[in-house]
Formats: structure tokens, C-alpha cells, sequence
């Protein structure tokens, strides 16, 4: 599911994210909580991550309106995407703050530290390498695709940039134990807010 992207088509993204949100929602969100909730919906606890983030009227279209407000697959490549021969996904000052924060957390080096053994021979390939390396947005966003509701193998090979075939039973393996184990809401805020900052 590598998707090639342009400036162009994260700023369409983006556009529909906002649309999304200001057609479900009495309430305008900046595009940076547009863009979290996007990507909370999208996710196998969606329900549980938008009661945790979101109150009041923001909190219950959002709870009846999930699957519009969602962030498809396709979506989620163009934003977060690796392509081969590029350099990996950067991020925006805040952004990079946020993801820094959030990588300190003993949650996110566990997840980070099963997601590389996951993808032991994925990770030996010197694009994927470079890119789980140097960008903070590759790492994260793979977390997120982990638990995303649709394509997550999908969403996490356009994220570093392709995967070995010999990974897939192992990144299946690792999705079932973590829905089975159940996600931290909390943690899992905090990245998709770090992630949508990255972004906007």
C-alpha cells in the first residue's frame, strides 16, 4: 500500500479531514484535533479513544458519526507514508516535540522495542533502516497503524516504506496480542495527538 504523495495530496487529505469534521460536529476543531480524532476513529478502540479525548456535543457526534469521521487507509499512506529514495516523513516543530515526549514514555519504548522485533528482517533493509532510524513520525505512525481498524499491515508497510514478507506472521502476531491486551487510551491519546502535531 505504498502511496506516492505529493505536497499537494496531504493538503487534500487534510481538506477532507476538516470537511469530515465540520459536517459531523457543531463545533469547528482546529485541524490538528480534527486530524486526532480522524485518526482515533480509525482505530480498533475508537470508541474508548474519543470518550477519553473529547466532552460534552464534541463527544457524542463524534461517538455517532466514527466511521464518516475516520481516516481511511489510502489517507493514512499519504500522511505517513516512507517511499523508497526519499527521505523519511519529518514533522513540524511542535510535532517533534510532542513525538519526543511521547517516545520517552516506558509504553511507547515497549511498543517501539515489539514492533522492531516484529520487524527484525524488515528493519534490515537500509531505506526501512534509515527511515525507523531518523524519523520520530516513521515510528510513531507505525504504532498507530498497528492498531488501526481496517489494513493495519497495510497502513504499517506504507509507514517504513515496504516489509519483508517473512514479517507478516510476526506483525500479526504482535496486532492480536496488543488489541488482545487492549490498548492504554491514555498512551495511545497522547501519539495520535503527537502524530496529528506532526502533521498540522
Amino acid at each position: 500500500m505504498l502511496v506516492p504523495a505529493n505536497q499537494a495530496d496531504v493538503l487534500e487529505v487534510l481538506k477532507g479531514v476538516r470537511a469530515r469534521s465540520r459536517q459531523c460536529l457543531s463545533v469547528q476543531l482546529p485541524d490538528r484535533d480534527a486530524l486526532a480524532l480522524a485518526l482515533a476513529c480509525s482505530s480498533v478502540e475508537s470508541e474508548a479513544l474519543v470518550e477519553y479525548g473529547y466532552e460534552g456535543g464534541v463527544r457524542r457526534e463524534a461517538l455517532g458519526a466514527r466511521a464518516h469521521l475516520a481516516l481511511s487507509d489510502h489517507d493514512f499512506g499519504v500522511l505517513f507514508g516512507s517511499r523508497v529514495g526519499e527521505p523519511p516523513p519529518g514533522s513540524t516543530s511542535i510535532g517533534a516535540a510532542k513525538l519526543a515526549a511521547y517516545e520517552m514514555r516506558q509504553e511507547a519504548k515497549g511498543t517501539r522495542a515489539g514492533l522492531e522485533a516484529a520487524l527484525s528482517t524488515t528493519l534490515q533493509e537500509a531505506t526501512q533502516k534509515a527511515h525507523w532510524k531518523g524519523s520520530s513520525v516513521v515510528r510513531v505512525a507505525s504504532q498507530i497503524a498497528l492498531i488501526r481498524n481496517e489494513d493495519a499491515a497495510g497502513c504499517l508497510s506504507a509507514v517504513v516504506g515496504g516489509t519483508v514478507a517473512t514479517d507478516a506472521r510476526r506483525i500479526d502476531d504482535l496486532k492480536s496480542n496488543t488489541e488482545d491486551a487492549g490498548i492504554d487510551v491514555m498512551v495511545i491519546s497522547e501519539a495520535l495527538y503527537a502524530l496529528a502535531a506532526s502533521v498540522v
